[in-house]
């Protein structure tokens, strides 16, 4: 089976959008602007009318569409990094405290560490294996298992000083 936008957007988007709303957002850490891209995607994703075997296909085209319109983004307006919003500010639907807790705390963890932030929110977040990861970052597998490491050795010593 083959798709494309024309046939099966519905499902497509369906089956990608968490995936992709969660990459967009974990770059821009901002919630309106991570809707403006996440939609923009879709957009020229659409416009594009490709033809695709597989859902997985789409989803890792998505999200290299998506990451490529957030760099631009951010070289268009030159935000620095220290401008940027705090991940957990910006969550504008409703979560329960503890999950809220959680999110600011990770943020933390991440804070000038994207290279470990992109692979936990793509591992964690959206339930991509290591080789989707790899493929979705052009990386190799060595290199996520090893950033995915890292990134789960900070978050431990994170939650481990505030349990002593």
């Amino acid at each position: 089976m083959s798709y494309s936008a024309d046939n099966n957007f519905n499902e497509i988007y369906e089956y990608t959008f968490k995936t992709i709303f969660l990459t967009v957002f974990s770059i821009l850490h901002n919630y309106d602007d991570a809707e403006d891209i996440c939609q923009e995607t879709y957009m020229n994703f659409y416009k594009m009318n490709m033809k695709f075997r597989t859902l997985d296909d789409i989803k890792f085209h998505l999200i290299r569409n998506a990451k490529n319109l957030c760099f631009n983004y951010l070289k268009h307006k030159r935000i620095e990094k220290k401008n940027l919003k705090n991940f957990s500010s910006s969550i504008n639907y409703t979560m329960d405290d503890e999950s809220l807790d959680i999110y600011k705390r990770i943020d933390n963890v991440f804070k000038g560490k994207d290279i470990y932030r992109e692979v936990f929110v793509l591992r964690f977040f959206s339930s991509l294996s290591y080789q989707e990861i790899a493929n979705t970052l052009s990386l190799p597998l060595s290199v996520v298992k090893s950033r995915l490491y890292k990134a789960r050795l900070l978050v431990k010593e994170e939650f481990e000083k505030t349990e002593a």
